[in-house]
Parts: structure tokens; sequence; C-alpha cells
């Protein structure tokens, strides 16, 4: 996975913070990189009023809510 260290052996690798072993980007680990470029252009569309949230597919509604909120803060 992008953005986590995984080229250390492994008593180094247990030596690093937790912070440093998860990844940084925006539902990293939870969603592949097509799926999230695409929950956020819907979460931009949303955001400016473009669309509504209603109009976002099922699968994709939950997390555009929860991109909504993390780009707001």
């Amino acid at each position: 996975m992008h953005g986590v260290p995984h080229a250390l052996k492994k008593h180094k690798l247990g030596k690093l913070s937790k912070t440093q072993k998860r990844p940084s980007a925006l539902f990293g680990g939870l969603l592949c990189s097509s799926c999230r470029s695409d929950v956020m252009q819907e979460a931009v569309l949303c955001m400016d009023g473009q669309k509504s949230l209603n109009q976002t597919g099922l699968r994709e509604k939950k997390w555009v809510e929860m991109a909504i909120q993390s780009i707001k803060r």
C-alpha cells in the first residue's frame, strides 16, 4: 500500500510510531485510488451545489458525506 513503510526490516518497522505506520491519504486503506478520486469529485460537486447529495449513488453516498465533513474542517 502506498504511503505506508513496508521496505523496512521487521524489527525496525515495529519501532515506528503508530502514526508513521498509517496511510496519510483520505480514505487510505479503505478505498482504492480510483474509487477515492470518484468520491472526492462527487463531494466537490455536492459542495459547489452542482449536484445534490441525493443524486449520488447509494454506494458512494456514505463516503461522499464523510468526505464533505472532512473537507469542511
